[in-house]
């Protein structure tokens, strides 16, 4: 059989073409008919029929089917059938782009071959039905494998875009600091629990499609097994709309969560109830908050009207902070919101759930946390230096020296914060200050190796030659690995 994925479009009345070049799906159509991706496609058949031999070290097993193309058509079929209703398609969002996007991240963590550059691009297909972001990233990265036997890696350029459009624009818009940040009175709580569903499944079915690739690699069935542990909390806050045949799939992954390996009959029956799970998620179209509105990203408010309950936010944070040690991070996240959510004025709270952030590679979000953490003086010092290092990774320097000034006006002998102000002069121009900056740093910690280096670098550009050379023997005798510049 063709997956039905590829042949969901063939069965689409030609009357709809029109509506489907109108909802923003021309990509959905376009991608199912390329010659390309209909062969990786098939190879899915042949997988699925047979066992692999090893190649380049990895030893293939049949490969499973987590039902990523059975959903994309159920989901298609909902979206064309009522191409105007907004309210469905906005009622989707949260769950299928986390999803389809946290696919992509599970998938883009380990080299993957033409088959996965399939499932990648039929995951993007989905994507489509709501954002257009990421079909370069995509396209190119299913380029590069070109045979079942080539294994790539995604580069961390793409990774990083990825995540900046499925966690840092899609994540922050269903959390709690995207209700903060738009306004808003308060959470959105289904599309919450969607979107942190969403990942769940999506992170689940991205393992599960690459299992057959991976039977053995060591962390990988406890990754699975991570992901599954999840599963019972997020059944227990299944909001009442959800039906009775997703609480009776869930249950079934929650059943795996017990299990700390899993022979291949085992993996054949968790994506098999996965795809299950999948499908009956249909009626999120139909589940929402009472006057759900379309969300729209805003500039960084000041109030929020969200009722508080500090003891309870204790407790979502104590969660939080287990599941973060835990890496589950959709997990984390979500709890950091809920903590937010009813104690909105605690500082520390912002302060930790932006290092999760860090973890994402989420500037922005990290950005906004730590302002809010620094306005609610959660651990001001690491706060404004914490920030000063995003907006220094950011290229941001202005920003970023003033706020290694602020964590030097609490704690001046804060060496690091010399450092990495330090570093903000040297790429703004302003030598002179970079170097009082060093002299500082060393000063306070004489073992710290970075700030001879780029002290020898300035030594260097200035033609003081036999400075720049002591200080460069300094850092490698410190241990830095560096290599010598100056004199050559």
């Amino acid at each position: 059989m063709l997956s039905r994925i590829a042949t969901l479009i063939l069965h689409i009345h030609p009357s709809n073409r029109i509506k489907a070049v109108y909802l923003g799906l021309r990509p959905f159509t376009d991608l199912c008919r390329t010659p390309v991706v209909m062969l990786r496609l098939a190879a899915f058949i042949v997988l699925t029929a047979t066992l692999m031999t090893s190649v380049n070290g990895q030893t293939f097993t049949r490969s499973f089917d987590p039902g990523t193309g059975d959903y994309l058509k159920a989901l298609g079929a909902k979206i064309i059938a009522e191409p105007t209703n907004q309210r469905q398609r906005d009622a989707y969002e949260p769950f299928a782009v986390a999803f389809f996007g946290w696919n992509l991240i599970a998938m883009s963590r380990l080299k993957y071959n033409s088959l996965d550059a399939a499932s990648m691009e039929v995951a993007q297909v989905g994507l489509s039905i709501f954002t257009n972001e990421l079909n370069d990233v995509v396209a190119t990265m299913a380029k590069r494998p070109t045979t079942l036997q080539t294994f790539v890696d995604a580069t961390d350029q793409e990774r990083a875009a990825i995540r900046k459009v499925i966690v840092q624009k899609y994540a922050m818009k269903y959390s709690a600091m995207g209700a903060i940040v738009n306004d808003e009175a308060e959470l959105d709580e289904i599309a919450n629990w969607k979107y942190a569903l969403g990942a769940s499944l999506g992170e689940l079915a991205g393992y599960i499609s690459q299992w057959y690739a991976y039977p053995t690699l060591p962390g990988y069935q406890e990754a699975v097994a991570r992901n599954l542990s999840a599963m019972q909390k997020h059944l227990n806050n299944a909001p009442p709309g959800v039906t009775p045949e997703f609480r009776a799939n869930m249950q079934k992954l929650v059943a795996f969560a017990a299990n700390k390996s899993f022979t291949v009959d085992q993996r054949s029956a968790l994506a098999a109830a996965l795809k299950e799970t999948l499908l009956s998620t249909i009626n999120f179209g139909t589940l929402v908050s009472a006057n759900t509105a379309p969300r729209t990203t805003t500039a960084l408010a000041t109030t929020t009207t969200a009722t508080t309950d500090p003891a309870a936010a204790k407790g979502h944070f104590d969660r939080a902070t287990k599941l973060f040690d835990s890496n589950d991070i959709p997990g984390a996240l979500t709890a950091f919101n809920a903590a937010i959510r009813l104690d909105p004025e605690n500082g520390l709270y912002y302060f930790r759930r932006a290092y999760l952030y860090g973890r994402l590679n989420d500037a922005n979000a990290q950005i906004n946390d730590y302002t809010r953490a620094i306005r609610y003086k959660g651990n001001l010092r690491e706060s404004h230096y914490n920030r000063g290092s995003v907006y220094l990774s950011e290229k941001l320097y202005p920003s970023a020296i003033g706020d290694f000034t602020s964590a030097l006006a609490i704690d001046p002998s804060f060496y690091q914060a010399h450092y990495n102000r330090a570093l903000a002069y040297f790429h703004s121009g302003n030598l002179k200050a970079a170097e009082a900056d060093l002299n500082r740093a060393i000063s306070i910690n004489p073992e710290h190796g970075r700030s001879y280096f780029l002290r020898a670098d300035i030594y260097c550009s200035q033609g003081l030659i036999m400075s720049a050379i002591k200080d460069e023997d300094a850092a490698i005798k410190l241990g830095e690995n560096v290599v010598k510049r100056c004199g050559k």
